[in-house]
């Protein structure tokens, strides 16, 4: 199970407690929350950024793009 680390004061979740607290985590718009993530023993995301993230996003942007419109 990945390990992650957030801001629970940040946003929504500040106001929240009990099940509403997850919910306004989620949903709350904002992607600042998580700070980082650690899955295997790696770290994944640091100060809230993937570490692949400028991977991620190149090829999330081409596939857009070769999709039709």
């Amino acid at each position: 199970w990945p390990i992650m680390v957030v801001w629970p004061t940040t946003g929504a979740t500040g106001l929240a407690s009990g099940g509403m607290l997850l919910d306004s985590w989620i949903f709350a718009g904002r992607n600042d929350h998580v700070d980082s993530v650690w899955c295997a023993g790696r770290q994944v995301v640091a100060e809230g950024r993937h570490l692949h993230r400028d991977t991620i996003v190149a090829r999330y942007e081409a596939l857009m793009r070769s999709l039709p419109q």
